[in-house]
Parts: C-alpha cells; structure tokens; sequence
C-alpha cells in the first residue's frame, strides 16, 4: 500500500467507494499511528511521502578480554553486535571500558629557558688573556691590545641535557652595552667557542666567528633575536659559549664593550617532540548488506593515563552511504602499537536504524 494524493472535491459531487478508499481510508492507514506496532519504536521516511517503522537495537558483553594486534578484530567473545534493517543511514553509539598496558603518549612541548653565563673574558689580538672577567670587548682601539676578541662561557652541560632532541625554534642574547667608540651603536658580532676553560691565553682560531650580528645602541641592556646555530651548536656539543668579535677590520666602528661575569644570557625556545606510548582502540565494522571495516575516524581511543589504568568512554557515530536492507554491527578491537595489550571489558553497542 502507498500514499495517495488526495483528490480535490467539488460541491455536489458524490464519492464513490473506491474513491473514499483510496484517499481517506488508505491514506490514513499510512500515517504514524496506523503504522505504529510496539511500544518504544520510531518511524522515519524511506522515500517521498513514505514511511516505515524503525527500532532501536543493543547488545552488551560484560567479559574482560585482551588484545596485542594493532590490526581491528575480534575478542574471544566476539562483538557485541546487533543486526537491523536499516535504510542508507544508522545513528550507532559504542561504550567501552579500556586499558592499555604500556605507557601513554607523552605530548609535544615548548619551552623557554634562561641560561646565564659562568664566567667571561676578553683577549688581545695574539690570545692573550686581558685578565679582565667583567668586561665584554670587541674590536680595535689601540695597538696595545689589537683586534680584541671575548668569549663567555655558559651552563653547556645543562644545556646539553635539556636541549637533547629538542629544535631550537629561537634563540636570544642578553648583552648589556658600557661603550661604543661610535656613539651612534653598534653591531655586537656573534660566534661560538668550545673552550671548557676561559683561564689563559685562547687563540682566537678557537672561535667560530661571526654566526650573527645584533645591533645595540650606545648603553642599551636587552635581548635581542640570534641565529639560532647558536644554542645548536652547544646542543650538539660543538660549543660551549658564545664570542663576541673580532671587528671584520679595524676600524673603530667595532670597537665597543658590555659587562661580563654573569651578566650575558641566552634565552633559548625549544620544542621537545613527543613519544608515542601505548594505547587501544575499540570501533565496529558493518557487514551484511553493506561491507564496512573497523576505522579509527569513529573509534573510542584510549590514552594519556598511567599504564593499567582503564578508563570507560563512548562515541556516536552517524554512518551512512548503508546499503539498505539487514545489516550487522560489530565491535572490533586493537591495541595501539606493537607490544602493548590492550584489555577491553563492559563493551556495549546500540544502533538505530533510519
């Protein structure tokens, strides 16, 4: 039986039995309520002015089972699952309590750290020690002392351990400028060291020079952005310290000092990528009419908790592109990486067909 449009009336006109059948007695019988057979079930269109009626469907399995595939399958006790008639569409909602055996994932982090200087010193052009820890210099200014060079050594073991697989995403020094010969500023020019030790004569081959160039004004005290070879460096272990100079020549427009000791910093920006622990995962896969494999798109996923530790959770997912007729919905599991176990106890499945 199907749905009629109803005739038009006209005044006068007598309907004949037929005519009453059709338009009123057998339209009526395809509204809800004449298609409504139990309690608790819904009605939804199948096509244009048609309807049929629906019923919601569950199963639960209560058994604490394992599984170590990373591949989607079955427990010993397969499913749950639940077979419906459904047409292109189903509203299905899954519940699971989990655990996994391993470790979770650790996410990725960004971090900004401050390290402070443990020491400075300056040397003339030949490498010899000025003997004059407080004190920055770069560049020319008189033959006495020639093209000076300085260096600053920094905490590079501690460096070492926390910048250990990290990227550098920014590196910035800290300098506090006493002197320029130009009064105008200058360019403190950037390099690396790999000296353990600042006591003594350092020749300045010891140096990697010139790495970066950061502009200070007359006085100024400040961070500035640097190239970030330069934490790299010391997280790699080829330096332990960033230099200051050379001048390029020596004209006195690199000449200029800033204060030593403890005062140069570098303020370094790193992330530290995360790793991957262990985790599950429970989805369904349909089948009958319609094939549809287990998919991590709708899965209830389980980590980020202390190993062994189960937590339930639940996931609605509305499938469709089904091809209508009956249908079966199946839980499936797997564990999340290779040599976990995942455990998988009070997994429910309810589906409603439309």
């Amino acid at each position: 039986m199907a749905w009629t449009s109803p005739m038009t009336a006209v005044d006068r006109d007598i309907w004949t039995s037929a005519q009453f059948n059709t338009h009123v007695r057998d339209n009526e019988l395809e509204t809800i309520v004449a298609k409504a057979t139990a309690a608790g079930n819904y009605h939804v269109t199948t096509a244009a002015n048609s309807l049929v009626e629906r019923g919601a469907s569950s199963a639960v399995v209560l058994t604490s089972e394992t599984r170590s595939n990373t591949v989607y399958g079955d427990l010993t006790t397969v499913g749950p699952a639940v077979t419906v008639t459904t047409g292109t569409k189903a509203l299905v909602f899954i519940g699971c309590e989990m655990l996994s055996d391993t470790a979770p994932n650790t996410p990725t982090v960004q971090t900004t750290t401050t390290y402070t200087s443990t020491g400075t010193a300056t040397f003339q052009s030949d490498g010899t020690n000025r003997s004059d820890g407080m004190r920055m210099y770069q560049g020319y200014f008189d033959a006495t002392n020639g093209n000076q060079y300085s260096m600053s050594l920094m905490p590079y073991a501690t460096m070492v351990a926390d910048l250990a697989g990290a990227t550098v995403d920014l590196c910035e020094i800290f300098l506090d400028n006493s002197h320029w010969y130009q009064y105008s500023g200058g360019y403190a020019i950037v390099g690396t060291h790999a000296q353990t030790s600042l006591a003594g004569s350092h020749v300045y081959s010891q140096v990697t020079p010139d790495i970066a160039r950061e502009f200070y004004t007359y006085g100024q005290a400040a961070y500035n952005a640097t190239s970030v070879t330069i934490a790299e460096r010391i997280r790699d272990g080829l330096a332990t310290g960033f230099a200051l100079g050379k001048g390029s020549t020596n004209s006195n427009f690199y000449y200029g000092y800033f204060v030593g000791g403890t005062s140069p910093k570098l303020r370094v920006t790193y992330t530290k990528p995360g790793t991957v622990g262990g985790y599950c995962v429970a989805s369904f896969a349909v089948s009958g009419a319609t094939t549809i494999a287990a998919d991590d798109k709708w899965a209830i996923y389980m980590s980020g908790v202390t190993a062994n530790n189960s937590n339930r959770w639940g996931v609605a997912r509305l499938v469709t592109g089904l091809t209508a007729g009956s249908n079966t919905f199946t839980m499936k599991y797997a564990a999340g990486v290779t040599g976990a176990t995942g455990t998988f106890r009070k997994r429910e499945i309810v589906v409603l067909p439309l």
